[in-house]
């Protein structure tokens, strides 16, 4: 497997994982969980659902907005895909990164970072896991969408 492909997998991870919202909302509580440790949550249930709400939106309208960046630079404007996936997926951890740090109200960047890295990635591993012993259905739909 080449670079490429590794991208584009990550990216398509990616995106099938934040743009499944009402179904990833508990992800994004458990994610803030894991992320905060072992003491209690600082905040009400409620008020950490709506957070989690928030952010498991802002984070779907931004995997669609990267999927919809991704068809107009690989898919009209025929640019290589390596540096338009690799590209928008540094924006997609910064714009997301600022996103999680606003709507949970840290302190630090580096806080909404690390809660980023927990809800979307974990759950992408899971998924590049359930690919490799499926047979690969990722390459299948890469093959049906060539701007993935």
């Amino acid at each position: 497997m080449d670079l490429t492909t590794s991208v584009s997998y990550l990216s398509i991870c990616v995106i099938i994982v934040t743009a499944l919202w009402p179904l990833n909302l508990p992800v994004m509580a458990l994610a803030y969980k894991i992320r905060h440790g072992h003491p209690p949550i600082p905040m009400e249930p409620k008020e950490l659902w709506w957070r989690s709400a928030l952010g498991s939106l802002g984070m779907a309208v931004l995997g669609i907005l990267m999927a919809g960046l991704n068809y107009l630079g690989i898919g009209m404007l025929h640019i290589p895909e390596l540096p338009v996936q690799v590209a928008f997926l540094v924006a997609f951890l910064a714009a997301g990164t600022w996103f999680l740090f606003w709507s949970f109200a840290y302190d630090d960047a580096l806080e909404g970072l690390s809660l980023l890295l927990i809800y979307v990635f974990l759950p992408t591993f899971l998924l590049l896991i359930v690919n490799w012993l499926g047979g690969n259905f990722l390459n299948d739909y890469r093959q049906v969408e060539k701007w993935f």
